[in-house]
């Protein structure tokens, strides 16, 4: 069995991750709370993908991913400004690995949309970065039984 584009999605996510010994969550930005308090260490967090498709013939989508990530490097606090910076160039070094490894994947096209929110120790996350990353490919999933399917070639009759 194949896998639809969203799993398709999810999955190159979770295993350019774990390429770069990242562990990868996907949850919403409320339980990725929770799941900060109970795992340690760096990680990817998928909180968000806003899916459009954009009809490319009558029976193919090329669909787009707008992927919300969070890429949390550290979990120390009462860093000094000299650490918090190296930790944000670390943070926007790894976001750009990950960029790339997914642009290695021969079926999507990513646009670096950009890791412009910063956060900082104190909160339940860390320190690094956030931003979107749109992930096009063509529509994956399987829609031969429907295309068979001739009941609203013409209403009228």
């Amino acid at each position: 069995m194949s896998l639809s584009t969203f799993e398709y999605v999810n999955k190159l996510l979770q295993v350019s991750a774990e390429s770069l010994g990242l562990q990868y969550t996907r949850q919403t930005p409320t339980t990725l709370q929770n799941w900060a308090r109970y795992n340690s260490g760096m990680f990817v967090a998928n909180v968000g993908m806003e899916e459009t498709k954009t009809p490319i013939r009558r029976n193919l989508d090329y669909t787009t991913f707008n992927t919300s990530l969070y890429f949390v490097v550290s979990r120390v606090s009462d860093l000094t400004e000299e650490e918090k910076t190296k930790q944000e160039g670390q943070a926007r070094k790894l976001a750009n690995e990950f960029v790339f490894l997914l642009n290695n994947n021969k079926y999507v096209t990513v646009e670096n949309g950009g890791f412009n929110v910063i956060f900082r120790e104190g909160g339940y996350l860390g320190m690094g970065i956030a931003g979107t990353l749109p992930i096009s490919l063509a529509d994956r999933n399987d829609y031969c039984d429907i295309f068979c399917n001739t009941s609203t070639n013409d209403v009228e009759c």
